[in-house]
């Protein structure tokens, strides 16, 4: 929930909760939600949880919204609503997410081909998605699925639903959304799993990060010709203090100096810390 901070003698002293609307406020179709969602879910919406759309919903087809692989191969399905939408929206994708279960490899090579319009197998694009040092086996892609509901943050009807079926041991989720119209601006309020947590844009920091040279000088080759930041060994746990976005201006020979957008953080055990 936004709150406007009121001040008095240079103190905030008030809160009071800003109006929030949904898509159908403002005339969107449920189709307007569905793409914004399905271009957003690998690298800005679920930041520690990135997804891979392969699929979406064709018209006049009894079909989730989206249909997208995480990084173990396990299928989540969505199912968007722009407005209210109540118990009902459940029952149907929990109908989809049993039909979705039983599709082999096979179709949902067949999905991700005719929805990226690309030659290109479905598990070299998984690999390539997520920086996968080695491809997934078939057999591997879609052995588990996850429903996901996203719909507006004011439908209790929606909200109770999906917390029966969560009870009764139902991989669910429901992921509420706001939009605050804030002057003549437009803002979009998600909340991500496993919680609302998202990194500040203004917490950006200068990092160095040690290349291990005193233990082994080819630790920083093995970092650079992999497009990887990597930490060894007992020191592995360091990697966790850096986000996408730090930047280092430092030119010290013994560490590496980077624009985190452009390295994958790794952590091995295989060398010395």
């Amino acid at each position: 929930m936004l709150y406007k901070l009121h001040s008095s003698n240079g103190l905030f002293d008030k809160l009071s909760p800003v109006e929030f609307k949904d898509f159908s406020s403002f005339g969107k179709l449920e189709k307007d939600l569905e793409e914004l969602i399905a271009k957003s879910i690998l690298d800005i919406l679920f930041e520690d949880y990135s997804l891979m759309p392969i699929f979406q919903e064709r018209s006049y087809q009894a079909e989730a919204d989206i249909y997208a692989l995480n990084e173990k191969g396990e299928l989540i399905i969505f199912e968007l609503k722009r407005g209210n939408a109540g118990e009902d929206a459940v029952n149907q994708a929990l109908r989809y997410a049993q039909n979705a279960g039983q599709w082999s490899y096979s179709k949902l090579k067949n999905k991700y081909k005719q929805y990226s319009e690309s030659d290109i197998e479905l598990t070299r694009a998984h690999r390539d998605a997520f920086d996968l040092e080695h491809a997934l086996s078939p057999k591997d892609i879609n052995n588990k699925q996850h429903l996901i509901i996203i719909g507006s943050a004011a439908d209790d009807s929606l909200i109770t639903a999906v917390d029966y079926w969560k009870r009764q041991g139902v991989s669910i989720e429901f992921l509420p959304y706001r939009i605050y119209e804030i002057g003549e601006e437009q803002y979009f309020e998600f909340f991500a799993l496993p919680y609302d947590r998202h990194k500040n844009p203004g917490d950006i920091k200068g990092v160095i990060f040690d290349t291990n040279r005193s233990w082994d000088e080819n630790s920083i080759w093995y970092m650079i010709e992999n497009n990887r930041v990597a930490a060894f060994g007992e020191a592995k746990r360091f990697v966790e203090y850096l986000y996408p976005g730090d930047i280092n201006r430092s030119e010290s020979i013994g560490s590496l100096f980077l624009n985190l957008p452009k390295y994958t953080l790794y952590l091995t055990c295989g060398r010395n810390s």
